[in-house]
């Protein structure tokens, strides 16, 4: 099989896993309620000493759920694009490999591309210059 086709039954295999975990966490949870009400004393005890307890099968299993769809999803962005997804707004603009390779004499053409870069290698963080005293 081409690697394309193989990412993308795989991103599906993975997401259907995790479709199938979350709906068992569902499950679980609703099971737990049940018991939790289900013995009176017990669910009203746990409403007022431990409220967050009443949750904890879902949280738990969903923990479990949640990178089988995020790798799923990727897995399946790769084979449909081609690439991968994280790394193909670089493409746009330099990389921070060609950024450290390149030969800056200015400090303002640093400036600019440094701009340049930013938020678009890693587009949650930002970069930030540090000049010394004599560069200012």
């Amino acid at each position: 099989m081409p690697k394309r086709l193989m990412q993308i039954v795989g991103g599906l295999a993975l997401i259907s896993v995790g479709v199938a975990l979350v709906i068992w966490a569902f499950t679980v949870e609703i099971a737990w309620l049940g018991f939790l009400f289900g013995t009176v004393i017990l669910g009203i005890l746990v409403c007022i000493f431990a409220f967050p307890f009443l949750f904890l099968p879902l949280g738990l299993l969903m923990a479990f759920a949640r990178p089988f769809l995020f790798m799923g999803v990727e897995m399946l962005m790769k084979g449909l694009n081609g690439d991968d997804p994280l790394l193909a707004s670089t493409k746009k603009g330099l990389t921070e490999a060609e950024l450290r390779n390149r030969e800056i004499e200015d400090l303002e053409e640093l400036k600019r591309l440094v701009r340049e870069l930013d938020g678009v290698v890693f587009p949650s963080e930002r970069t930030t210059i540090r000049l010394d005293k004599d560069d200012r």
